[in-house]
This record gives C-alpha cells, sequence and structure tokens, in this order.
C-alpha cells in the first residue's frame, strides 16, 4: 500500500459513494487507475466491506474486560451483532461502539453483549451529544 492508496482509502471513508472519476481527478491519474487499485485494496483485505453511517439516535461505547486471553474472538463475536468493536490496549480488552434506536434497544444490546461467554465485565458510556 502505498500514499495514493492510503488517500483514496481516505476519501472513500468520508464518503464511499464518492465517483472513481472524481478520485481519479483529485489524485491526478486516471479513473481505471482508480477503479484497480480498489479492487485491489479489497483483494488485499483493506476494504472489508461497503457500508453506511449514520447518525443513531442513540450511541454507546461498551468497554468489555475478557475472561482469559481471547481479547481478538471477543471482539469478532461481539462485532457480529454489535456493529464495531475493537481489540484495544489497557485495562479492558475490546471496545464496541453500540448503535441503537431507542435506550430499550440500547439495553438489550449492552444485555446481549454482556451474555457472550468470555465476558468479565463490562463499563458503558453513553453518547450525550
Amino acid at each position: 500500500m502505498d500514499e495514493t492508496d492510503f488517500t483514496i482509502l481516505g476519501m472513500l471513508e468520508k464518503n464511499s459513494r464518492e465517483s472513481f472519476v472524481t478520485i481519479a481527478k483529485a489524485l491526478g491519474i486516471t479513473e481505471g487507475t482508480v477503479r484497480n487499485r480498489v479492487a485491489a485494496l479489497v483483494r488485499a483485505g483493506k476494504i472489508k466491506r461497503f457500508t453506511v453511517e449514520f447518525e443513531a439516535p442513540f450511541e454507546a461505547i461498551v468497554m468489555i474486560k475478557a475472561s482469559g486471553k481471547k481479547g481478538a474472538r471477543l471482539a469478532a463475536k461481539v462485532e457480529e451483532f454489535c456493529g464495531n468493536a475493537y481489540e484495544i490496549s489497557g485495562d479492558y480488552d475490546v471496545a464496541a461502539v453500540v448503535k441503537a434506536v431507542s435506550m430499550d434497544d440500547l439495553n438489550r444490546k449492552i444485555d446481549r453483549i454482556r451474555a457472550v461467554k468470555g465476558v468479565a465485565s463490562t463499563v458503558t458510556a453513553v453518547k450525550l451529544r
């Protein structure tokens, strides 16, 4: 991965619907080059999925402490139903970003995280604004 790939990823992160033509013009390369580079980034696993981001009415960051050394597996399990989950350093092993349509929905998702095998404890910070 070079600087051009990094710039393409940054532009797509800001707007995943940005056209290859617009990206090519901004970088001074051809649309075909952008298309080929994006395809290569997908094959290399740098682009894992194409998704939609939205401002949820309720969001929280759930810090998860694992029982044992299961951070990566725990993050993958939580991410299956909760959105983004990351193995992290520090006092906690996983941080999950949870989006919900209501406070009840948020509570259900946090309860589901707590029920995952390998979760020792959680701390939740609800986004205020």
